[in-house]
């Protein structure tokens, strides 16, 4: 029921100021699909939520999977829209390197108490860019210092490599110093078939202090074998769906609704074989577009029902790659980012 939805997760655009070589949009040397221009509007969210699931709503953010929410057009004016018709906590993930400090300082209007900011930086002034590729760190600077003294609740989120772990503690000072609300150095996950640059190395290099190395990465070989490949632990390892735990909905910038964001990489044909598969067998990506189809006839439409089948199937039987690797009960990765 609509009533039920608790969390919803926008994907306010697929453009993005900045290059990660491990991002989804990005290849290793900076080159990027063309194709990711969507944006979501004012107009189209005024249109799809009704007062029913605005009422519901008890938090909504703004990340995605391709794109930076401050590269959207509409990114302020949707916010202050919740704001106004909705009791919900709000919050944007962004890597900070863009727009002018007069309008972080509206953003902080805004969320007006009600809402977080976290920014990706990874590293200081000397290290930030060699992951966050075309971030300049005066701009950010200027951008966070202008949000906070607006003030705006920060958190500063350090993706830890190998190049820059050596500055976590001199960053946790620093924001501090800043006042941001809360340091979280983060354990990627992400080390697994890591491309090459232009120089033939690796993009990015794990960190070699053991604390800041992801604990359900480094124990999945074991697990993986216990089970004989890696291959059999995707088709028999217990599901628990941390999108249905939450209550929570992904609008994608292309105005596509899935059940999580991981399943949204779907709403660009090419992104995950296994999520193109699926959609053939089970009617299409666009009876997933809000554009055609209520947000309720989709809820309860044959895709929504299929995912939630396959979780005690096999790959064969409709299991979905992507739901077995992302929410085992066995092998958390993206919440041993924070432990």
């Amino acid at each position: 029921m609509l009533s039920e939805v608790r969390v919803l997760h926008l994907e306010m655009s697929e453009r993005c100021n900045a290059a990660c070589p491990l991002c989804a949009r990005t290849n290793v040397n900076g080159g990027g699909d063309p194709s990711l221009t969507h944006e979501l509007r004012l107009v189209d969210l005024r249109s799809w939520l009704s007062a029913e699931v605005l009422e519901s709503l008890s938090y909504v953010y703004m990340c995605g999977n391709f794109g930076d929410p401050i590269l959207a057009r509409d990114t302020i004016p949707v916010l202050r829209y919740l704001r106004e018709n909705s009791r919900c906590k709000l919050g944007m993930h962004t890597n900070g390197g863009a727009r002018r400090v007069e309008w972080w300082s509206e953003l902080a209007d805004v969320m007006n108490g009600r809402g977080r900011v976290v920014f990706s930086v990874d590293g200081l002034e000397d290290t930030n860019h060699l992951y966050r590729r075309n971030v300049r760190w005066d701009l950010l600077q200027c951008n966070f210092r202008a949000y906070i003294r607006a003030g705006g609740k920060a958190e500063w989120h350090f993706l830890v490599f190998r190049h820059n772990e050596h500055q976590v503690e001199t960053a946790e000072a620093l924001a501090a110093a800043e006042g941001f609300s809360k340091f979280v150095a983060k354990k990627s996950a992400r080390f697994v078939n890591v491309p090459a640059d232009s120089t033939g190395k690796p993009a990015v290099q794990p960190p070699l202090d053991p604390r800041y190395l992801n604990a359900d990465l480094g124990r999945s070989e074991s697990l993986f074998a216990a089970y004989g490949s890696r291959e059999d632990w995707l088709e028999r390892t217990p599901i628990a769906c941390k999108a249905k735990k939450e209550a929570s909905l992904y609008i994608s910038a292309r105005g596509h609704l899935w059940p999580c964001c991981w399943l949204g990489y779907g709403s660009v044909p090419g992104s995950r074989t296994d999520l193109d598969a699926f959609l053939a067998k089970n009617g299409g990506l666009e009876q997933l577009s809000l554009r055609k189809q209520g947000l309720s006839q989709i809820l309860h439409g044959p895709a929504f029902r299929a995912v939630e089948r396959g979780w005690s199937e096999g790959l064969s039987g409709g299991r979905l790659l992507t739901c077995a690797k992302t929410c085992s009960k066995e092998l958390d990765l993206y919440r041993a980012q924070y432990r």
